[in-house]
């Protein structure tokens, strides 16, 4: 059987950039935790360091200081409840969303939860749709720091000049391995290796897109596609 492999290799940098944060959003220094080059996400804020992101909870949702309920995973958009009325898409911009994060370098392992607010959302650029099924949207996320009134961006700016994050539902590890039984789900920066295997056609609904592996190591940031994938990919690279 022959393996494909996408090339070339994505080499992941995650240094602070100087484009204008977000209004009301301040800016500070990137700190590099463990596992940022898969999720892309970076935790902020001297109580979070040493810690890796574990993932996103679907339980705790607020919007507007009400709860949302039945939160939940469409194909690439997050869809919710309130008051008996479904809210996807823009209508859940502002929307507050709690996320896990541990140190396992420490005994006994040290945990802390993480709260997010969701500050813009907008549709995928069709580009990087190889199925052409949409259905993905852009996340814009700013986190809370250390329990204060600071609220920092989550994601690094991208080539697009966006700091935008894509909702999966499964959770990657350190190494890369899914766990699709956590009660979590990821938001993968659009700067991760997550976001950008997703990019090149990750689409577990899709019947031949739902099989890409994520591999870390000297190569990190790599994917493994499907036939589907590869031959998508070769296309827009001969453009």
């Amino acid at each position: 059987m022959t393996r494909y492999v996408v090339t070339p290799i994505v080499a992941l940098s995650l240094a602070a950039c100087a484009a204008e944060p977000a209004q009301g959003i301040a800016e500070q220094p990137f700190m590099q935790q463990q596992g940022t080059e898969l999720q892309g996400v970076v935790l902020q804020g001297t109580q979070l360091q040493g810690m890796t992101l574990q993932g996103f909870r679907f339980a705790g949702a607020t919007l507007g200081g009400a709860a949302l309920a039945n939160l939940r995973l469409e194909k690439g958009e997050l869809v919710a409840e309130q008051n008996q009325v479904t809210l996807r898409g823009a209508a859940l911009v502002d929307a507050h969303l709690f996320a896990e994060a541990q140190n396992r370098n420490v005994h006994p392992p040290q945990n802390a939860v993480v709260e997010y607010q969701i500050t813009g959302i907008a549709a995928e650029d069709p580009i990087y749709d190889p199925t052409h099924t949409g259905s993905t949207f852009l996340y814009t996320l700013a986190q809370k720091v250390d329990n204060t009134n600071t609220w920092q961006p989550a994601c690094p700016v991208d080539s697009d000049a966006r700091r935008a994050a894509i909702p999966l539902a499964d959770t990657w590890d350190e190494r890369g391995s899914r766990n699709s039984s956590a009660p979590l789900f990821t938001f993968g920066c659009t700067t991760g290796a997550i976001a950008k295997c997703y990019r090149w056609g990750y689409r577990p609904w899709v019947t031949g897109y739902g099989n890409l592996t994520i591999t870390t190591g000297p190569a990190r940031g790599s994917c493994a596609p499907t036939t589907a994938v590869t031959a998508w990919r070769t296309r827009r690279m001969a453009r």
